[in-house]
This record gives C-alpha cells, structure tokens and sequence, in this order.
C-alpha cells in the first residue's frame, strides 16, 4: 500500500491508541503495523525532530516545542512541506471487517484504522 509520511505517522498515531485494548487477531495485525509503519517513518521523525529543535524553543526540562501562533511553526511547516508527501510501499498487515466488529472498538476507532481492514474474509 502507497502512504505517505504523515499518513503513516498518523496511522502509528491511530493504531498506538487502540493497541490496549484489541486482543487475537486483530491485536497481532495492529503489533505488526505499528512496527512496519514505525521502521518506515525514522528518517522522517528524525527531520521531524531536528526541525522542531532548529525552529521551537526549549521548556524547562529541556524539550523542544513549537507553538502554533510562532513564526517558528510557519518555518517547521514550510521545512516539512516536501518531507510529509514522501510516499513509500508499506505491506499493511489487514484484517477481516468481522474480525474488527467483534472488537470492543468504538466507531470512530474503527475509522481510524479502516485503510488496514478488508471485506473480504480470506485474509
């Protein structure tokens, strides 16, 4: 599957939220995923990182932030303008629907990780 940088890393986003509370099947395609996605994305959490550092500011324990309202997030962002639509490959781990309708899964984080289920009950 074609995914771009910031789709896998809202994917990685997504999936580290439900991974708590899926089990089986569905918890072992989530495992998978997040690893696959997280190898993908080190390069870009590295340019990630590294703009935050050169355009934020630092807080008292010593973390990098950006605020949204500085001149410091319009430079991260044009900084990550070409980085973000990189697309790559990524083999997506899929799940049945009926596998991830007998999850405890609310409907919104059904949505959120919709790109890795299928219709079809072969997989």
């Amino acid at each position: 599957m074609k995914l771009t940088n910031q789709d896998m890393d809202l994917y990685v986003q997504s999936l580290s939220k439900i991974s708590t509370k899926v089990t089986g099947k569905l918890a072992y395609a989530v495992a998978k995923n997040i690893r696959k996605l997280t190898s993908e994305l080190v390069e870009y959490e590295h340019s990630k990182n590294a703009n935050i550092e050169k355009f934020g500011e630092k807080n008292e324990q010593g973390n990098y932030f950006i605020r949204i309202d500085s001149e410091g997030f319009k430079k991260y962002i044009e900084a990550m303008e070409g980085i973000q639509y990189i697309e790559c490959n990524v083999d997506i781990v899929k799940v049945p629907a009926e596998v991830v309708e007998k999850s405890e899964l609310n409907a919104q984080e059904m949505l959120s990780i919709d790109f890795m289920i299928t219709e079809d009950t072969d997989e």
